[in-house]
């Protein structure tokens, strides 16, 4: 049946001529092979979400589907890994979500953003984002929604090592849970308790709760989660030293994978053989597994499991005395580390971006529930030792802008890329003519008004996606993802003409400044350094200031 219908959706897609239907046809069908073959579902959704750029997005059915490409993209490669592509993801879709008001998307958006810092390593990050999840779930009907974010909280809490914590959120994730029908997200839990009662040693419970999950994916046929369970049952095993019936489970969930063509699950069942049977120093199919493992894990680019596929290969050939080899293992663990301590700092980057433009347009626009509002207290006591990174740590505190050291970040990370910032890219240099002027006649309180002022004039003329820094005192740059040259030039004549007739009315002062501004823009074509863009717009911006100010120009390679 499943079959039958994927196959009917490939022949219309292939009919198809109009875009629109397109995209969401290939969207019907990426939701259907989610759960049975990843890597097919990952291709389909790429190709929509480069189809969906060429949509209209002003239209609402356009942004609907363009939101949902992008959330979906950033969604499956959540479940591979690709921390990266899944922020970048959501980082697009984000504005248009909030577009369409859709409360159940803005949610699961948020919750993809929360799961993905938390796997990198950026808890702040992940528990601010939760919060925002909790608070789009608590509007809705189905309480399947916040149960499935208590489990998230709960986990992370017990990965923190608070396990009275965890098993707090794992019973709230319970208790919502209550009186629905059996499905997926109870199993979820279960296999979280199970993990949670195996460090604590507790294994009787820990098989009963793993037996509940098993039998509940097999009951709805999720392979992928089955796959799963059946690693974690195997590590019950082997922590009671049961090495033989930890490696019964993992046949099972070997022969699934290949059955169904679970390659990413695959990937990880092959490195639990592999880590079970060095404890067992059986070396031969131990090295064997995990060099499958290694091969299939670059050919996916799941650069988190081959971190510890080299771990347990070198640590494996220690054991045998093959030095060498435990030393070009090291070697490539330790490469592989040092890129994904990058990526952790250049993703963090990328969520504060995302928290000051929530920040930004969402600020007094919902009333909080109770749930939602007891989590945002309770991240409150926790932010003296935990949130060591905030939004306001990338915020200009006069106008609320970016501020100037996140700007410097993007700079010395360079992480202007395609997936994130889109294909094409403009950037536009602000300056505020005879601003020194301005100071010495009006004083510095007149003066930053005017600036506070602008500001918001300049977040009003922009869209939420695009990023606005206030780099020095009258200076600021508006960085454009995915906007093509002459649609930076219609926005910013737009703003130029704006600014040039309002008038400021402070403490019963009535004046008015012109603006030169300077815009460059590259393309997937062209390498896309930060460094570079910006200083084609400051060359740009040069010429404007040396032709007398109050104008636009673009720069001309």
């Amino acid at each position: 049946m499943k079959q039958a219908l994927i196959e009917d959706l490939e022949q219309k897609i292939e009919r198809t001529q109009d875009s629109f239907e397109k995209v969401k046809l290939l969207n019907e069908l990426t939701l259907i092979l989610e759960d049975s073959s990843l890597s097919y579902a990952i291709r389909v959704v790429d190709e929509a979400v480069s189809l969906a750029q060429s949509l209209d997005e002003s239209n609402p059915e356009g942004s609907a589907v363009v939101a949902n490409s992008l959330f979906t993209r950033g969604l499956l490669n959540l479940e591979t890994t690709n921390y990266e592509l899944a922020i970048s993801s959501i980082y697009q879709a984000l504005p248009l979500i909030t577009q369409i008001k859709d409360d159940l998307l803005n949610g699961r958006a948020f919750e993809v953003l929360a799961k993905a810092n938390f796997a990198l390593g950026n808890a702040p990050e992940g528990f601010e984002f939760s919060w925002q999840a909790l608070s789009y779930y608590e509007t809705l009907s189905n309480r399947r929604w916040q149960a499935r974010l208590y489990n998230l909280i709960g986990r992370q809490y017990m990965e923190m090592g608070k396990p009275d914590w965890a098993n707090r959120y794992f019973q709230q994730a319970f208790d919502q849970m209550e009186a629905l029908p059996i499905n997926k997200t109870h199993a979820d839990i279960h296999l979280n308790y199970c993990l949670l009662d195996t460090r604590n040693g507790d294994f009787k419970q820990a098989q009963h709760h793993v037996h509940e999950a098993l039998n509940i994916y097999r009951s709805i046929k999720a392979m992928d989660k089955l796959t799963k369970a059946l690693v974690i049952h195997a590590r019950i095993h082997e922590a009671l030293m049961d090495y033989e019936e930890a490696l019964k489970h993992l046949d099972q969930a070997l022969q699934i994978t290949e059955e169904h063509g679970l390659l990413y699950r695959k990937v990880r069942v092959l490195l639990a053989m592999g880590q079970i049977s060095l404890e067992k120093q059986d070396y031969d199919p131990a090295f064997s597994r995990l060099q499958e493992a290694l091969a299939l894990s670059e050919q996916l680019n799941m650069r988190h499991e081959g971190i510890r596929i080299h771990r347990a290969l070198a640590r494996g050939y220690k054991q045998t005395g093959s030095f060498d080899k435990s030393l070009d293992h090291f070697e490539s663990f330790y490469r592989y580390e040092k890129q994904i301590e990058k990526e952790q700092d250049v993703q963090r980057i990328r969520s504060l971006e995302i928290m000051h433009q929530v920040e930004q347009t969402q600020k007094s626009s919902r009333l909080l529930g109770q749930q939602s509002r007891s989590l945002r207290e309770q991240l409150n006591l926790m932010r003296p030792s935990l949130l060591a990174s905030t939004p306001s740590q990338i915020t200009d505190p006069l106008t609320g802008l970016l501020n100037r050291k996140h700007f410097l970040t993007i700079l010395e990370n360079d992480h202007l890329n395609v997936e994130h910032y889109g294909k094409v890219v403009s950037m536009i240099m602000v300056d505020v003519d005879q601003f020194k002027k301005v100071n010495q006649e009006h004083g510095n309180l007149i003066a930053d008004q005017i600036l506070v002022e602008l500001s918001l004039m300049l977040r009003d003329e922009f869209r939420r996606r695009d990023l606005v820094w206030r780099i020095s005192g009258e200076e600021f740059v508006i960085l454009l993802p995915n906007t093509e040259c002459k649609h930076a030039k219609i926005l910013a004549e737009r703003l130029l003409q704006h600014v040039r007739e309002h008038v400021f009315e402070l403490d019963k002062l009535r004046t008015q400044i012109t603006i030169s501004m300077g815009i460059a823009c590259t393309s997937a074509d062209h390498e896309k350094s930060v460094d570079m863009l910006l200083g084609h717009a400051n060359q740009a911006w040069s010429i404007a200031k040396q032709n007398g100010g109050n104008q636009v120009v673009t720069w001309r390679s």
